[in-house]
């Protein structure tokens, strides 16, 4: 009878966790309470709490990527404050961010530069980022400039040269790498998604697949190594180039 009030204790604080890997999608029942649908297999994975692996935002992590393993997870959830979630903003002159619900808009005005970061988002060499979001307006792109830009690799303090030309511009009717070198001619302007993904080529580069209301379509630039951060936004002060966007949320898989 002693050991009753043990076995009664451990009762009490033992709590299941729901395992990982239960099929999720469209017209399935949504992940337990806990866990993300991953797009990339249709899965139930553990979810961290945003911003759980960002690394500190000081001078010696700038351009310091992340080593440890690809997990999937949530990046950032739209209509939650950025910089709760890990982000930094970096601007120059007129941009703003507002917040609606499931929705954060970034708008820049007047050649404004406007850009939010994650450092250490992920580890270079297995990632794939996938952006759901709505372009609204943009002054469209000139070589190396964008008024609407993913970026799969940032430098401080507002990126280099390689950043530039493997950044995915984001234009009216089209979208196209930085430099120019391709482009889809695709039109991100109602909710769709951007995936961004390191290539498994000989020489590793990077790919980019839109999905969006005329279509799907994929484009490939290479070489290119990431230092593990992202960076959404209007990244020139160009005249012309503002633009006004809206994300959803931003997602890392693991291929």
């Amino acid at each position: 009878m002693r050991w009753a009030p043990v076995v009664a204790l451990l009762a009490g604080c033992y709590a299941p966790l729901a395992p990982e890997g239960a099929p999720c999608g469209d017209g399935l029942r949504p992940c337990p309470t806990g866990q993300m649908c991953n797009p990339a297999d249709n899965r139930c994975y553990d979810d961290p709490q945003p911003g759980v692996d960002a690394p500190p935002r000081d001078s010696t992590s700038v351009d310091a990527p992340s080593s440890s393993a690809c997990v999937p997870r949530r990046l950032l959830t739209g209509g939650t404050d950025v910089t709760a979630q890990g982000w930094t903003i970096e601007r120059s002159g007129a941009g703003t961010i507002t917040y609606s619900p499931g929705l954060t808009t970034l708008t820049t005005t007047a050649n404004a530069r406007q850009l939010i970061v994650l450092r250490g988002a992920f580890p270079p060499d297995r990632w794939a980022l996938q952006i759901t979001g709505e372009l609204v307006a943009t002054g469209g792109c000139t070589p190396n400039n964008a008024a609407a830009a993913f970026m799969a690799s940032f430098h401080d303090p507002s990126g280099d040269a390689t950043d530039y030309a493997r950044m995915l511009c984001v234009a009216e009717s089209n979208i196209a790498w930085g430099d120019g070198t391709s482009s889809l001619m695709v039109a991100f302007n109602s909710v769709g998604t951007i995936k961004l993904e390191r290539t498994t080529t000989t020489i590793a580069g990077i790919k980019a697949t839109v999905q969006a209301t005329n279509g799907q379509a994929s484009i490939t630039a290479g070489p290119f190594t990431s230092n593990g951060a992202v960076a959404i936004g209007d990244q020139s002060t160009e005249p012309g180039l503002d633009s006004t966007m809206r994300i959803v949320s931003v997602d890392l898989m693991c291929p």
